[in-house]
């Protein structure tokens, strides 16, 4: 099971089920996380003309200035995700925020976190950019975070997610009805290191905690082709990056009411 969502009614067929209104208000897609959200690599790629990415400069003290049109020599999973998006309403603008830090523990979501604070950089940057284009919310969250939490960390991993995700419903900028795509852990890792395995399943139970908004991409799913070995199976090479978006939107657009198979 690639990518599942809890619900009690079924729909049959590829119906969308998520609109992001009918307005024609820009799109705002926000992603955070460790590496596997962070990664950027080369690659050749088309990027919509109505798709555009915050130009934060990764950096912690940093602040972006202006959305700006995509590298097509390079991707993230989050862009993948937001092309399509873009592709499914080509008539609206389709924005991307991606602050992710990679090697963290959840800790650097939460309050008085060490250095690097990501969700004050978070903070810093989100108002700054929905400003930039008239918008007052994002439409959709997306998270990978977790390896970090893998081993004796995990006991509170569940607790600690729901305090992060209860700041970002502090934020007006966080409908408490925004649908959040929870990423999970390569099958690969889960067999060479056992904590691994164990911490899907804190994963799993943060989803379930609140399956009216929250839906689970199994990462396990994916054909160890798409895994770097010398990164351990953790991280992906490009076309696993593009394949996992892609996945994730299309199940986010079309599937989310269904628990189900790529």
């Amino acid at each position: 099971m690639v990518c599942s969502r809890i619900r009690a009614q079924k729909k049959e067929g590829h119906e969308q089920v998520w609109t992001p209104g009918l307005d024609s208000r820009p799109i705002v897609i926000f992603g955070t996380g460790q590496s596997n959200m962070r990664r950027i690599l080369p690659s050749t790629e088309v990027w919509p003309d109505n798709l555009s990415l915050w130009n934060w400069d990764r950096t912690e003290a940093g602040v972006g200035t202006a959305f700006t049109a995509l590298d097509p020599t390079l991707t993230n999973v989050s862009w993948a995700f937001a092309r399509e998006v873009a592709l499914r309403f080509p008539n609206r603008k389709v924005h991307l925020i991606n602050i992710s830090w990679g090697g963290q523990a959840i800790s650097h979501w939460m309050v008085d976190a060490e250095s690097p604070d990501v969700f004050q950089i978070i903070l810093n940057n989100l108002p700054i950019a929905l400003a930039t284009i008239d918008a007052d919310r994002i439409d959709a969250m997306l998270w990978w975070q977790g390896e970090s939490d893998a081993g004796p960390l995990r006991k509170h991993y569940v607790s600690n997610f729901e305090t992060v995700m209860m700041r970002f419903k502090a934020q007006r900028w966080f409908p408490r009805t925004t649908p959040i795509v929870v990423f999970g852990i390569s099958g690969e890792a889960q067999t060479g290191v056992a904590a691994y395995g164990y911490f899907e399943t804190n994963l799993m139970a943060c989803v379930a905690a609140d399956p009216a908004q929250r839906m689970y991409l199994r990462t396990a799913g994916f054909p160890q082709e798409y895994w770097d070995p010398e990164a351990y199976y953790l991280h992906m090479f490009s076309r696993g990056y593009n394949m996992m978006g892609k996945t994730a939107a299309r199940f986010f657009l079309y599937d989310r009411a269904r628990s189900t198979s790529a």
